[in-house]
């Protein structure tokens, strides 16, 4: 039977999120950082909350996923063996039946090898419902909402970070400049790195700031995440030269880059282009003056 699936575990790795759903199916939290110790237990609880007018029968799995591209989301695969804390992460057994406006806790128990090695492990609890056959019993529909598990093993792990790219577009006065940040976890955890971008005029001024990665989005290691930020730069009248300085910290880690453009805003060019039409103006006078000087009467 082929089965056909609906993802709801879409999530780019912000602590603001507190729950997804999928035909008012929700659940909370929909992302956990957890710290484990080896050969210990850890226990952890994820809430679903049935807000449908049926009743619904959910099974579980557990899975590893990774970063897909470098927006954040998660990448799983189904296919695999599940390995590491997938296999270490243990849901109450199942399936659950909710009944309408229910809300149910499920543990989810993660027993750490005691020879387990230091560093991030990330695993996904999915909660499975099946919708239903799209026809004549060769396609069954089935839905996935998923509750992300962000694991340290405690221990003597690397952390390691940098800027790879600070970019932008051409500055707008008046308005808001695209900038393009992308970050390097070189380490053996997830890092979230957030970020201060200040611009400054060629006078040591303030002209805009902003904050990157507000949402405290994680990067996974071995993986980059890119962030796109817009100061607003609220002068009009921009000249000269301007430098962006960006640093990107996440406690023990720290980085910083800076970028430094010329900007000549159209005022700025019409007066300068004014001005030097006024200057050619009075030296061709000056000239014409000079080539015919005054001659006096003989008495």
């Amino acid at each position: 039977m082929i089965k056909r699936i609906f993802l709801f575990a879409t999530l780019l790795f912000g602590s603001a999120i507190v729950a997804h759903s999928a035909s008012a199916l929700t659940l909370a939290p929909s992302m956990q950082e957890v710290t484990l110790t080896p050969g210990e237990q850890t226990v952890i609880n994820v809430e679903l909350a049935n807000e449908t007018d049926k009743t619904i029968e959910l099974t579980t799995e557990v899975v590893n996923f990774t970063s897909s591209g470098e927006t954040g989301e998660p990448a799983f695969n189904f296919d695999a063996d599940p390995t590491d804390l997938a296999t270490w992460a243990v849901p109450e057994r199942g399936p659950f039946v909710l009944a309408p406006d229910q809300t149910q806790d499920v543990l989810v128990t993660i027993d750490t090898p005691a020879d387990a090695l230091p560093g991030g492990y990330y695993a996904a609890v999915l909660f499975n419902e099946t919708l239903g056959q799209e026809s004549a019993g060769d396609v069954m529909i089935e839905s996935k909402l998923g509750s992300l598990i962000l694991a340290t093993v405690e221990g003597n792990y690397t952390s390691g970070g940098t800027i790879t790219e600070f970019s932008s577009t051409t500055p707008q006065a008046g308005g808001s400049t695209e900038f393009t940040v992308r970050f390097q976890n070189s380490g053996d955890i997830h890092l979230k790195p957030t970020g201060t971008l200040v611009i400054k005029n060629m006078f040591g001024t303030e002209m805009a700031n902003a904050t990157v990665n507000a949402e405290n989005g994680a990067v996974l290691p071995d993986s980059v995440r890119s962030f796109d930020v817009s100061p607003w730069l609220t002068s009009t009248s921009l000249f000269g030269k301007y430098t962006a300085t960006l640093t990107m910290s996440d406690g023990t880690v720290s980085d910083t880059a800076i970028l430094s453009y010329w900007f000549f805003s159209t005022m700025w060019i019409a007066i300068i282009a004014g001005a030097a039409v006024l200057i050619i103006l009075i030296i061709v006078l000056l000239v014409k003056k000079g080539s015919h000087p005054t001659t006096t009467p003989a008495s």
